[in-house]
């Protein structure tokens, strides 16, 4: 009877073990964070202008086109987003004639052995041979914009410099001004708030706002800014710019004012609409 019972809670002890290690197992499946929705901005509304932008997707995610709107219907202009392979290789303006469209300009962008943006240039359309304006971009270690320099064809007009803080938000813009030979800075971005560009969602619209449309290349919005110059020109005083945001239920940017100079605030975003996935 003695190795009989001990068989019997040896055999006990396995079943209780067992199942302790399925409860464990199941918890821990349990626990496992749901992934935060991936917003993508679809509707913006540029305040005062009667102007709209509508950004399109395809079932992946990548972005395949975005339009400027006079009003929310009249096309202004399209921007048909090419790819070769995953890579964005050039956004090609459709201007409207009529009841339908021509090309028109187009950015071709020349990616470097780091995979990032090297140039970007500026073709008043397809068939020309040379480039009216090239953008070219230098990256640090950390893989971030350090300095942006641009080119009217071959003749430099002068550079952005960057700074960053800990957190990859740019603090210090430096500029070589088209006029003189001397680095002067331009401005410092003294605050950020905690939240993501409108942008973010999207890879390939991010690299579009940095690489094309010369966004400053921080991580978070900025809230204020002291401005001292820019590549034509130097404030003295600098002034002060203040930022204002507002945000909707997922913390995506929906609203964005500016005070510049003045204490008149100056609406840039009307209203952002975002798709999160």
């Amino acid at each position: 009877m003695f190795h009989s019972d001990r068989r019997f809670y040896r055999s006990t002890l396995c079943s209780i073990l067992m199942l302790l290690i399925i409860v464990i197992l199941f918890a821990g499946c349990g626990d496992d964070p749901v992934p935060e929705p991936n917003c993508l901005p679809v509707k913006a509304a540029v305040a005062f202008s009667g102007q709209y932008y509508f950004y399109e997707y395809n079932d992946a995610g990548k972005l395949t086109e975005f339009t400027r709107r006079s009003g929310e219907v009249f096309i202004a202009e399209r921007y048909a987003v090419e790819y070769s392979g995953d890579r964005v290789s050039a956004l090609q303006i459709m201007l409207p004639l009529g009841e339908t469209e021509v090309p028109g300009p187009v950015y071709k962008i020349i990616y470097g052995s780091d995979n990032k943006p090297k140039e970007v240039q500026y073709f008043t359309d397809k068939s020309a041979p040379d480039p009216v304006n090239t953008l070219k971009f230098t990256h640090d270690n950390s893989g971030r914009i350090s300095k942006r320099e641009f080119f009217t064809y071959t003749a430099s007009m002068g550079y952005n410099r960057y700074e960053y803080n800990d957190d990859n938000n740019v603090s210090k813009v430096f500029h070589k001004q088209i006029i003189g030979d001397d680095e002067v800075l331009g401005s410092e971005y003294l605050s950020f708030d905690d939240k993501k560009r409108f942008f973010a969602g999207s890879p390939e619209l991010t690299l579009l706002e940095l690489y094309v449309f010369n966004y400053e290349p921080s991580v978070n919005n900025v809230l204020t800014e002291k401005i001292h110059a820019t590549r034509n020109e130097t404030y003295t005083p600098a002034g002060n710019i203040t930022y204002s945001l507002s945000y909707d239920e997922k913390g995506n940017v929906s609203r964005l004012t500016s005070t510049a100079f003045q204490p008149i605030a100056t609406l840039i975003f009307q209203k952002m609409d975002y798709e999160c996935k």
